[in-house]
C-alpha cells in the first residue's frame, strides 16, 4: 500500500508550509490547484517554481475548478499521479486548509482510496 499525503496552504507562511513538507520527507509537491496563484504571493507557482524547483510540479488537470475537464482526462490525470507516488513520497496541495471542505477529500482521496492508497490529510 502507498501512502499520499494532502495538505492546503490557507494563510499560513512560506516557512510553516515548508516545515510542515519536512515533517513528512516529502520528495515532490503536487499543485492541485485549477489556478497556482494565490492572494498570498509567496504561493503562487512562480514561488514554488524557484524555490522547490524538481520537488514542485502543478497537474491542473486534478483541480477543484474542472470546468472543460472530462472524466477521462481527469482519470487518466489519477493514473499519472499513481504514477509519481509508487516511486515518490507525494503531497497533493490546495489552497483550502481544511481538507473536508476540499476536493482533497471529496474527489481525489476516493479514487486513490479505490486504488488501494492511504491518504493522510496534514
Amino acid at each position: 500500500m502507498f501512502t499520499c499525503f494532502t495538505l492546503g496552504h490557507g494563510s499560513r507562511s512560506f516557512t510553516d508550509l515548508i516545515d510542515l513538507l519536512l515533517t513528512v520527507d516529502f520528495e515532490l509537491l503536487v499543485d492541485v490547484r485549477s489556478r497556482p496563484r494565490s492572494r498570498y504571493p509567496w504561493f503562487n507557482k512562480s514561488r514554488f517554481d524557484a524555490v522547490l524547483g524538481d520537488h514542485y510540479l502543478w497537474m491542473p488537470i486534478l483541480g477543484g475548478l474542472d470546468k472543460g475537464i472530462t472524466e477521462v482526462q481527469f482519470q487518466n490525470g489519477i493514473d499519472d499521479l499513481i504514477k509519481l507516488a509508487q516511486s515518490k513520497r507525494i503531497v497533493l496541495m490546495c489552497s483550502e486548509k481544511d481538507f473536508r471542505k476540499c476536493h482533497r477529500h471529496t474527489k481525489l482521496e476516493p479514487e486513490l482510496r479505490l486504488r488501494g492508497f492511504n491518504v493522510i490529510h496534514l
